[in-house]
């Protein structure tokens, strides 16, 4: 149990006291009054800091965090089609020294980005589609099932494939 509740101004002014004290002390064993002034004042400073963070962090409402778990599942769909993209390439791209190495290792990335937790299931379906018309190396269905992708992210995104939208 606290002696003050948490939104008490003076709980505030508790921790912001109690980090500048802190600091002050420490910086007094290690350089005398001077540097303990500096250190004090700058312990206070990080204390309030903390204490701005903490509860701006807690202030957020649910709705902003939604918004920001769905922009973390838009920048992971816009990495499986990088991903798919890259291995689309390596399939129907030029032949070079080291190419089998270099398809599989693009073959593997999209494979383990695709098979994320956190993907959406639209998403999800489209990328699987797609690495099966490219394991099958049907360059009209392959490119086809790109396409199809990379419309599947926009609309997850938000953006129509008319828009422009990144």
């Amino acid at each position: 149990m606290s002696w003050l509740p948490p939104g008490h101004p003076g709980a505030n002014i508790a921790v912001v006291a109690f980090g500048g004290c802190f600091m002050f002390a420490a910086g007094y064993l290690g350089g005398g009054f001077d540097r303990a002034l500096l250190v004090g004042i700058g312990g206070a400073w990080m204390s309030f800091v903390v204490l701005l963070n903490v509860r701006a962090r807690a202030a957020v409402p649910p709705a902003v965090h939604d918004s920001l778990v769905v922009g973390s599942a838009a920048r992971l769909s816009l990495r499986v089609l990088r991903g798919v993209m890259v291995y689309e390439q390596a399939v129907f791209g030029p032949l070079g020294p080291g190419y089998e190495e270099r398809r599989a290792a693009a073959r593997a990335e999209a494979y383990r980005m695709a098979a994320h937790d956190d993907l959406p299931e639209p998403v999800r379906r489209a990328a699987a589609d797609a690495l099966a018309a490219l394991d099958h190396r049907d360059r009209t269905s392959g490119v086809e099932a790109v396409a199809l992708l990379s419309t599947t992210v926009r609309a997850q995104i938000g953006g129509s494939p008319q828009s422009g939208a990144r």
